[in-house]
Protein backbone atom coordinates (compact mmCIF):
# COMPACT_ATOMS: atom_id res chain seq x y z
CA UNK A 1 0.00 0.00 0.00
CA UNK A 2 1.18 3.07 -0.90
CA UNK A 3 1.06 5.79 1.72
CA UNK A 4 1.37 9.10 -0.37
CA UNK A 5 -1.44 10.25 -2.52
CA UNK A 6 -1.68 10.04 -6.15
CA UNK A 7 -1.77 13.89 -6.25
CA UNK A 8 -1.01 17.31 -4.41
CA UNK A 9 -3.17 19.28 -4.38
CA UNK A 10 -2.61 23.47 -4.75
CA UNK A 11 -4.66 24.04 -1.39
CA UNK A 12 -4.34 22.90 2.18
CA UNK A 13 -6.29 21.08 4.81
CA UNK A 14 -10.42 20.31 3.95
CA UNK A 15 -10.47 22.98 1.02
CA UNK A 16 -7.99 20.73 -1.12
CA UNK A 17 -10.78 17.58 -0.15
CA UNK A 18 -13.79 20.00 -1.45
CA UNK A 19 -11.86 20.49 -4.69
CA UNK A 20 -10.46 17.22 -5.31
CA UNK A 21 -14.40 15.38 -5.00
CA UNK A 22 -16.23 17.94 -6.32
CA UNK A 23 -16.66 16.96 -10.25
CA UNK A 24 -19.17 19.83 -11.52
CA UNK A 25 -16.51 21.98 -10.24
CA UNK A 26 -15.01 23.51 -13.77
CA UNK A 27 -12.42 26.52 -11.46
CA UNK A 28 -8.90 24.52 -12.49
CA UNK A 29 -10.21 24.42 -16.09
CA UNK A 30 -10.71 28.41 -16.48
CA UNK A 31 -7.60 30.88 -16.62
CA UNK A 32 -7.41 33.65 -14.99
CA UNK A 33 -7.59 36.05 -17.69
CA UNK A 34 -11.21 35.36 -17.96
CA UNK A 35 -11.40 34.89 -13.80
CA UNK A 36 -9.84 38.43 -13.58
CA UNK A 37 -12.56 40.50 -14.77
CA UNK A 38 -15.05 39.00 -12.60
CA UNK A 39 -12.98 39.42 -9.56
CA UNK A 40 -12.79 43.66 -10.46
CA UNK A 41 -15.94 44.03 -10.50
CA UNK A 42 -16.96 42.26 -7.26
CA UNK A 43 -17.82 44.86 -4.10
CA UNK A 44 -15.57 45.37 -1.29
CA UNK A 45 -14.34 42.04 0.16
CA UNK A 46 -15.64 44.03 3.63
CA UNK A 47 -19.13 44.04 2.59
CA UNK A 48 -19.58 40.35 2.06
CA UNK A 49 -18.61 37.24 2.91
CA UNK A 50 -19.37 35.19 -0.19
CA UNK A 51 -19.67 36.37 -3.91
CA UNK A 52 -21.21 35.01 -7.38
CA UNK A 53 -20.77 36.21 -10.72
CA UNK A 54 -21.78 34.62 -14.26
CA UNK A 55 -19.04 34.72 -16.88
CA UNK A 56 -18.56 33.35 -20.40
CA UNK A 57 -15.84 31.11 -20.74
CA UNK A 58 -15.52 29.88 -24.02
CA UNK A 59 -15.40 26.04 -24.24
CA UNK A 60 -17.44 25.91 -21.43
CA UNK A 61 -20.22 28.31 -22.22
CA UNK A 62 -21.74 30.40 -19.07
CA UNK A 63 -20.27 29.37 -15.85
CA UNK A 64 -21.13 30.90 -12.10
CA UNK A 65 -17.90 31.81 -9.77
CA UNK A 66 -18.11 31.41 -6.30
CA UNK A 67 -15.66 33.57 -4.63
CA UNK A 68 -15.31 33.66 -0.94
CA UNK A 69 -13.32 36.23 1.18
CA UNK A 70 -10.04 35.86 2.18
CA UNK A 71 -7.77 37.60 4.79
CA UNK A 72 -4.39 37.84 5.58
CA UNK A 73 -1.28 39.01 7.48
CA UNK A 74 1.93 40.93 5.74
CA UNK A 75 4.06 42.27 8.55
CA UNK A 76 1.66 43.84 11.14
CA UNK A 77 -0.38 44.69 7.63
CA UNK A 78 -3.76 42.61 7.49
CA UNK A 79 -5.13 42.85 3.51
CA UNK A 80 -8.75 41.03 2.98
CA UNK A 81 -9.67 40.17 -0.83
CA UNK A 82 -11.78 37.66 -2.88
CA UNK A 83 -10.98 34.09 -3.39
CA UNK A 84 -12.14 32.16 -6.31
CA UNK A 85 -13.29 28.88 -4.68
CA UNK A 86 -15.85 27.24 -7.02
CA UNK A 87 -17.24 27.38 -10.62
CA UNK A 88 -19.84 25.39 -12.58
CA UNK A 89 -21.19 25.29 -15.54
CA UNK A 90 -25.26 27.27 -15.58
CA UNK A 91 -28.18 25.14 -16.83
CA UNK A 92 -29.44 25.78 -19.69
Amino acid sequence: MDSHPSFYPLVAGSEARFLAMDDANLLPKIRGEYLAPAIHSLPDPATAETCQRTIEVPGHGLVTITFERYSYKHGRNRFTTWKAIRAVQCEG
